[in-house]
């Protein structure tokens, strides 16, 4: 069997070295980890210079093509995200099984929804899987599909992101951490995934407890300005070690997103596995993701309101945030932070379900079971 993994949308290339010492998003730890356990290679379209298994694809564009070299041998091609490469990739290998590994988000209305359903027909013909990395995903890339006849329909199935927090393909023990710094809170993910709403958040609630922090990093694909605020530590991009470091001495995840529902949401499984509590919405994939009771918590009824005047006029949030919070809109936040603080804080672990060998053992069966 002879595997290869297609990244035509990568923001830069990466490799083994990068998750081990640099700051990387989800997806891309995500195929580092499956890549080196299957022994499969990856081609990166923005790589000019072959690396060990992961190879230079660096003339490639989004749709697949090119590359003035010869195509890497393969019976097995996985591929990122993009319908059209996928279909280019079919082109390519046409002897081939191919897959294509959503990560994102692809809900009727939405334009990589648009895209696959644009691309659907063609993929189902050409024998194209689509892999969807949660029952959450997989349920919303079958809705999507449902608008078109059966015969036009990709096969859709489910294998989970790999948990590895500690570098040995475990998912984590979890339990009761001892010695957690019981007002240090962590936001660690992309800030489109509702930073902006986190901060305003963190300065009413710093106001009333001064020696609440929030430690903020991100994989560093996507930057943001940020203004000096009482009370926030901005760490940057740093390595996935430093991460877990900083998760296991948290009180919790401090994740209000209520804006970007997450496919998965490694961050939030990787702070279960260290155990470490989420403090987050009920959104996208966070239920399923997270493995102990008392961490999901309402999205104040006043957000949908407020949320169409603040993007209506922008200019009137700073004072609307302070006026929502002063009646009431935060109490829930802080109320569990309070519980969790005086000792009621839950006791969280990792999934079995999520752990490398695990996840590597239903890739592997997933591949043998389509061999050509």
């Amino acid at each position: 069997m002879r595997t290869l993994i297609v990244d035509p949308v990568a923001p830069a290339p990466y490799n083994l070295d990068s998750l081990r010492g640099g700051a990387l998003g989800g997806t891309e730890a995500t195929v580092i980890r499956i890549a080196e356990g299957l022994d499969a290679r990856v081609l990166q379209h923005n790589r000019a210079q072959d690396q060990g298994r992961y190879l230079a694809g660096a003339a490639i564009a989004a749709d697949g093509g090119g590359g003035g070299r010869a195509a890497p041998e393969a019976s097995h091609v996985v591929v990122l995200r993009e319908p059209a490469a996928a279909l280019a990739q079919r082109q390519r290998y046409p002897q081939a099984r191919i897959w294509l590994w959503l990560h994102d988000l692809c809900g009727p209305g939405s334009g990589r929804g648009d895209k696959l359903l644009a691309h659907a027909a063609r993929l189902a013909a050409a024998g194209v899987a689509l892999v969807c990395v949660s029952d959450f995903h997989a349920g919303q890339v079958r809705q999507l599909l449902a608008a078109l006849p059966l015969a036009e329909r990709p096969r859709v199935l489910r294998i989970y992101n790999p948990v590895d927090v500690d570098g040995a393909g475990a998912a984590g023990g979890g339990g009761a951490a001892a010695d957690y710094d019981p007002n240090k809170l962590a936001f660690f993910s992309s800030p489109h995934k509702g930073l902006d709403y986190t901060l305003h958040l963190f300065r009413h609630l710093h106001k009333r407890n001064p020696a609440l922090r929030l430690y903020l990093a991100n994989p560093g694909y996507r930057s943001a300005t940020l203004d000096a605020q009482p009370g926030v530590v901005n760490l940057g991009a740093i390595p996935h070690h430093e991460l877990m470091q900083h998760l296991r001495g948290a009180l919790c995840a401090f994740y209000p997103n209520y804006v970007y529902p997450e496919t998965f949401g490694l961050v939030l499984a990787e702070s279960n596995a260290v155990g470490t509590p989420v403090l987050a919405h009920g959104i996208g994939a966070a239920a399923e993701v997270l493995n102990g009771a008392g961490q999901l918590i309402a999205v104040p009824r006043v957000r949908a309101l407020a949320d169409r005047v603040f993007w209506r006029w922008p200019a009137l949030r700073p004072a609307g945030e302070r006026g929502l919070n002063l009646l009431g809109a935060a109490d829930g936040y802080a109320a569990t932070l309070r519980r969790w603080q005086q000792g009621g804080r839950p006791r969280v672990g990792g999934q079995a379900r999520f752990a490398l060998e695990r996840v590597l053992a239903d890739w592997r069966a997933e591949l043998a079971g389509a061999a050509p």
